[in-house]
C-alpha cells in the first residue's frame, strides 16, 4: 500500500507541477524559458489528456487502499488541484469562441456564421489529413533547393471558378521550421472549403541574413502569379498568414508591398497581398517598448538573424520590424496572440495594434486570448479549433468583399 502510495504522490506532484504551467502566466524565466514553454504548451492545449489520466488514476489508487496512509491523502489533493487546473485550462480553451464571435459579430453581415466544432476536430491532436483535400509536395519556387519549396493544398476535385489563395509561412526564429509541420490544421479546413493554400520553405538563419527570409516569401507570391492559375488559384486574391517568426514576414510581406529592393529579379511583379492574419508574432526587433526586460532576444536576433548590431545599420532593423511601418496603408489585418505567451509577450502585439490603428485607413481587428500560449495552432486542441473557424469566417468575408468591389 505504501509503495502504491508513493508512486501516486509521485505522479500526482508531476502532473500538479504541469497543471501549475497549463493555468499560469511566466515571463523572464531566462534559462528556464524553453521548458517552461514546452510544458506549458502541450498541458495546455492538450488539458483533457492529463486531465483524464489523473482521474484515472486517482480511481486505481484510491481502490488499492491509498487514502490510508498521509502520502496518499496529499496525493489526492494534488490531484483534486490538477482536475481544477485542468478544467480551467479547458474553460478558456473554450472562451476563444466568444473572443471570436464578439470580434467578428461586429464586422457585419458579410461575416458567414462559424461551422460547428465536432469532438473528432479537436479530440485527435495530430490527425491532419481531411478528407476532400489533395497536396502536392515540393514544388519549386526558387533556386535555393529544399528551401526553395512549397506543397499546395488543393481541394479535390477542384471547383471551376478560381479558388482564393493562402500562403501559409512557418514559423522557428528564422533559423528553424518546415511547412509540412505549421498552419496544418487551417490548411487543411481552408483547402476543405475551397481556397488553394500554399505553404513554403524559406531559406534560414544564420546561412542568409535578413532580408532574404522576406525575399523569398516574395517570391513566393511572384511563383503565385505566375503559375498558380494552372493549380486552380485566383491569383487576384491572395491572404497571407503564419505563427511566430512567420507571422512577423507575414505582416511584413503585407506591409512592404512592390518595394524593387525587396525583390531583386522580380520587381515588376505585384507582390502585395489582400489581407493578413499573423498568430503569435514579434512585431518589433529593437525592443522599443522594452516588452523584454533582458537582452536575450536582441542579442539573439543581431547574432543569426540580422548579423549585425542595431548601430550598425539602424535602417535594416527599422524595416524588419513590421511596427515601425505599421502607420502605412495596409490591407485589412486580423491579429491574434494569447495572454499567456511564454517566448513572444501579449504586450508586443498589443503595441503592434495600436500602431496599426494609428492610420484611421487600416482595417485592424484584434483576438487576445486567454490563457493562450505560444504555437497553440500547430496541432488540433479546442482552441485551435475555434481559431480555424474564426480565421475562415474573417477569410470568407474579406474575400467575399473583394468580390464585390471588383464587379462594382
Amino acid at each position: 500500500m505504501h509503495d502504491a502510495a508513493g508512486v501516486y504522490l509521485v505522479l500526482s506532484v508531476i502532473n500538479a507541477l504541469f497543471t501549475c504551467c497549463a493555468v499560469l502566466r511566466f515571463q523572464n524565466l531566462w534559462h528556464f524559458t524553453p521548458v517552461v514553454f514546452f510544458a506549458s504548451w502541450l498541458s495546455n492545449e492538450l488539458a483533457i489528456y492529463p486531465l483524464v489520466g489523473q482521474l484515472v488514476a486517482s480511481l486505481y489508487f484510491i481502490g488499492h487502499g491509498v487514502l490510508e496512509t498521509g502520502q496518499g491523502r496529499i496525493a489526492f489533493a494534488l490531484s483534486l488541484f490538477c482536475v481544477a487546473g485542468y478544467g480551467f485550462a479547458l474553460r478558456q480553451s473554450h472562451a476563444a469562441k466568444h473572443v471570436y464571435n464578439s470580434i467578428l459579430n461586429s464586422l457585419g453581415s458579410s461575416t458567414p456564421a462559424a461551422t460547428p466544432i465536432r469532438p473528432g476536430d479537436w479530440l485527435l491532436p495530430f490527425a491532419m489529413k481531411r478528407p476532400g483535400v489533395k497536396r502536392i509536395r515540393d514544388t519549386a519556387y526558387g533556386d535555393a533547393g529544399h528551401r526553395n519549396h512549397l506543397d499546395i493544398y488543393l481541394p479535390d476535385p477542384l471547383p471551376e471558378a478560381p479558388c482564393p489563395v493562402l500562403l501559409q509561412i512557418h514559423g522557428g526564429a528564422w533559423i528553424i521550421g518546415n511547412k509540412a509541420h505549421q498552419g496544418l490544421p487551417l490548411m487543411y479546413h481552408m483547402a476543405a472549403r475551397g481556397w488553394i493554400c500554399i505553404a513554403p520553405n524559406y531559406q534560414l538563419s544564420p546561412k542568409v541574413r535578413f532580408p532574404e527570409h522576406l525575399i523569398d516569401a516574395k517570391r513566393v507570391i511572384a511563383w503565385i502569379q505566375e503559375h498558380g492559375a494552372s493549380y486552380g488559384a485566383d491569383p487576384n486574391f491572395i491572404a497571407v498568414t503564419g505563427g511566430s517568426a512567420g507571422a512577423h514576414l507575414a505582416s511584413l510581406v503585407a506591409l512592404t508591398p512592390n518595394q524593387p529592393e525587396l525583390q531583386p529579379g522580380f520587381e515588376e511583379v505585384d507582390t502585395s497581398v489582400h489581407t493578413c492574419i499573423p498568430v503569435y508574432g514579434l512585431y518589433d526587433f529593437l525592443n522599443r517598448k522594452q516588452v523584454w526586460k533582458d537582452r536575450r532576444i536582441p542579442e539573439f536576433l543581431a547574432r543569426f538573424v540580422m548579423q549585425c548590431q542595431p548601430e550598425e545599420d539602424p535602417e535594416l532593423w527599422d524595416l524588419a520590424s513590421p511596427i515601425t511601418l505599421a502607420q502605412r496603408d495596409a490591407p485589412p489585418f486580423f491579429v491574434i496572440h494569447g495572454t499567456h505567451d511564454t517566448l513572444l509577450f501579449v504586450e508586443n502585439a498589443r503595441h503592434f495594434i495600436e500602431e496599426l490603428r494609428g492610420n484611421k485607413n487600416n482595417r485592424v481587428i484584434y483576438a487576445e486570448l486567454p490563457g493562450a500560449e505560444h504555437g497553440f495552432d500547430v496541432f488540433h486542441s479546442l482552441r485551435t479549433a475555434h481559431t480555424v473557424r474564426a480565421i475562415s469566417r474573417f477569410l470568407d468575408s474579406t474575400y467575399a468583399t473583394a468580390r464585390k468591389h471588383a464587379s462594382e
